[in-house]
């Protein structure tokens, strides 16, 4: 199975005397030509000298793997002698032979981060460099990661694109800088990345703003799917992010859960052919299973989790008829080979919450004969069989009708013990509800901004040769309620996409751009926290899960890039970033940016 992934540009570099980097190469230069200082006084001279996480360093090549429809062997050999030659020009790097890396290859390719780190404590080395090349037609894709043995962790992430296959020499170029500069802490020439951290925010941006907004999220993004050292503007989130290649499918819901039962997390979303299941295993983004859905079905909405107690994650897909417009949404299943619906024709709207982050729970909404969305909304429990209206009060009763299934989450909001219902109304205003349904708070501007819509007859529209034509009721992007960044605060994360038209067409959203924006509770209401970088395209779900299994969750959104129609397919992809530890505020109390 081939990764398709995305990717970056070059600048030349040369070392700078002035840098650290460069004194340190003048000092091993004088230890060269036997001008020795006393052993103390060497230590202490370079641990001052050399930035932190900048040592030298033994450098293993491995073997890069070749992805393609006809045999290019012989860039296997060719990317590791043009690597070598590169890295070998610093004074710092001591990339190991071609042929010791063969034998320490022992003729595999295609390593994982895991293998490569064994390879290189097998071989007593400091760094490994592994990678792959995807040549599809005339267009090449390079990746690469650089493991850091004695940290056991990933010291760098790359990834380029180009047009034709001779751009592999720019990518390789491209490489060796970023090896040089961010693994080795020398300097690129002009002063755009340095050892030490810049003074400000300006360099970084300079650096990026030469790069394509689809090979940005907070300063990397990739296709296979590893995550990657992130450059984030001042106030934007700062982790690492990882994204998959791209899917020709508008990505109108995704859900995040263990779907098979075995422990790990798996990502389903929406296609237009029905409901995929991935799984990223370490830097690779693998199906795992598919539900062709029927022609008539049209999608609404999707949630995953295991309500039913067997161990194994329902996928809850709120579905209409294309035809009649009424619920047809199904439940489906993992049953040890394959998705299969556990209930068909449900006349339910479905959402599922985690408020505070604990146990799911399913609420439900009625579709009417004259409604779109009969006012009431109630959590489902699973019972002989059917997941129907629960005994208990679980306080969705004393909302007011506006509110909808879609809209609404709860939690600790007010930091004060209580759980505070917070939904979006109608116009994307975000508002925090009082126990009578008033509004403790709302948020100056709209936040949301969904694709996916309701179709209802208005009074108003138009009637031609009996076809009426309908309103959009637009479904906002799903809000999640619970402590984010591990400050012990709870969070409102809600998505904020940016439509050129100002939301001034009431039937066409034309969205350019969206973020996730993170906000805690004050004296005065919610203020932003913090956000991530603003993404090219709209965002259209996100979830908090711990997709790269490695116990800690990260933010995953999905992100529809190119809308169908009769042009061509749509264009989307997933994407996960790291949340650091309490993340740092924004600088600005704003809540949120106009649409």
């Amino acid at each position: 199975m081939t990764d398709l992934v995305t990717r970056r540009p070059k600048t030349g570099l040369r070392p700078n005397s002035a840098s650290p980097a460069g004194i340190c190469s003048r000092v091993r230069r004088c230890i060269s030509r036997r001008l020795l200082l006393p052993a103390s006084a060497l230590a202490l001279l370079m641990a001052l000298l050399v930035p932190a996480g900048a040592d030298d360093g033994n450098l293993l090549i491995l073997p890069f793997a070749v992805h393609s429809d006809r045999d290019m062997t012989f860039l296997k050999n060719a990317v590791t002698d043009m690597m070598s030659s590169r890295l070998a020009q610093s004074d710092r790097i001591r990339p190991l032979s071609r042929e010791t890396a063969r034998k320490a290859a022992a003729g595999a390719t295609g390593f994982s981060v895991k293998d490569a780190a064994r390879i290189g404590r097998a071989h007593g080395v400091d760094y490994v460099v592994c990678g792959s090349l995807t040549i599809l037609g005339d267009s090449i894709s390079t990746d690469a990661r650089v493991v850091d043995i004695a940290r056991n962790r990933m010291a760098l992430s790359f990834s380029d694109t180009g047009k034709n296959q001779g751009d592999v020499i720019v990518h390789i170029n491209r490489l060796a800088e970023e090896i040089r500069s961010r693994v080795f802490g020398e300097t690129i020439a002009g002063g755009i990345l340095s050892g030490a951290a810049p003074a400000a925010d300006a360099p970084a941006a300079v650096a990026e703003s030469r790069r394509h907004p689809e090979k940005l999220w907070d300063g990397a993004a990739r296709g296979d799917g590893t995550a990657m050292r992130t450059i984030a503007p001042a106030g934007a989130l700062a982790g690492d992010v990882w994204r998959s290649r791209f899917f020709k499918t508008e990505i109108r819901g995704m859900a995040a859960a263990d779907i098979d039962g075995d422990g790990q997390t798996e990502i389903a979303f929406s296609t237009g052919k029905g409901i995929r299941v991935f799984r990223r295993t370490d830097d690779r983004f693998v199906r795992v299973a598919e539900y062709l859905k029927a022609v008539t079905d049209q999608f609404v909405g999707m949630d995953a989790a295991d309500i039913n107690g067997n161990g194994r994650a329902e996928i809850f897909v709120t579905n209409l008829h294309s035809e009649s417009q009424n619920l047809r949404s199904y439940v489906l299943e993992w049953d040890g080979r394959r998705l299969r619906p556990i209930l068909e024709r449900e006349n339910w709207y479905w959402r599922v919450i985690r408020p505070d982050g604990g146990e799911p729970v399913l609420l439900g909404q009625k579709r009417g004969i004259h409604d779109i969305l009969t006012p009431g909304i109630v959590r489902l429990e699973w019972m002989d069989g059917a997941y129907v209206p629960g005994r208990g009060d679980s306080g969705e009763a004393a909302l007011p009708p506006w509110v909808t299934v879609f809209s609404v989450n709860r939690g600790n909001i007010q930091q004060n013990g209580l759980s505070t219902p917070a939904a979006m109304d109608k116009s994307g205003r975000l508002r925090v509800l009082d126990t009578d349904g008033s509004a403790l708070w709302e948020s100056p501007k709209p936040l949301g901004g969904s694709m996916t819509y309701l179709a209802y007859p208005s009074p108003a529209t138009a009637t031609l040769a009996g076809y009426t034509e309908k309103d959009h009721f637009y479904l906002p992007v799903r809000i999640i309620v619970r402590d984010a960044d591990g400050d012990g605060k709870t969070d409102v994360l809600a998505v904020n996409n940016t439509d050129a038209a100002n939301l001034l067409l009431q039937r066409t959203r034309l969205y350019t751009s969206g973020h996730v924006e993170s906000m805690t509770w004050d004296a005065f209401g919610l203020r932003m926290a913090w956000r991530t970088r603003e993404i090219s395209g709209a965002v259209s779900d996100m979830a908090l899960a711990d997709i790269d299994n490695d116990g800690e969750d990260e933010l995953v959104v999905s992100v529809i890039k190119k809308v169908s129609s009769v042009l061509g397919a749509g264009k989307s992809f997933i994407a996960a970033q790291e949340i650091p530890r309490g993340a740092a505020a924004a600088p600005s109390p704003a809540t949120a940016r106009g649409r």
